[in-house]
């Protein structure tokens, strides 16, 4: 049950971590982005400080997990939102 709350929160914040970090550093340095995210999700757990370094290694694959799924679902964003601008931008051409 534990490791359910967690995940719902991690993916939550895996999501803010990833949007924060694109935005801040832009494309690229995909290390130095997931260590960001990384720290971003740690630091943004509802734990008290004392736990925080336990729980980075007890769920680091679900951490990695749910940040490289928030990374999927950013560039299929992108992607979305790229196509639908070529489109607008042909129908206006006609």
């Amino acid at each position: 049950m534990l490791r359910k709350l967690f995940k719902k929160t991690i993916t939550k914040l895996a999501d803010e971590a990833v949007k924060a970090v694109e935005e801040s550093i832009g494309a690229g340095k995909g290390k130095e982005k997931k260590k960001l995210a990384v720290s971003y999700v740690i630091d943004k757990l509802p734990v008290p400080g004392i736990f925080k370094p336990a729980l980075k290694v007890l769920l680091s694959d679900l951490i990695d997990e749910s940040i490289e799924f928030a990374v999927r679902r950013l560039n299929a964003a992108k992607s979305i939102e790229f196509a639908v601008r070529r489109l607008n931008a042909a129908k206006i051409k006609k």
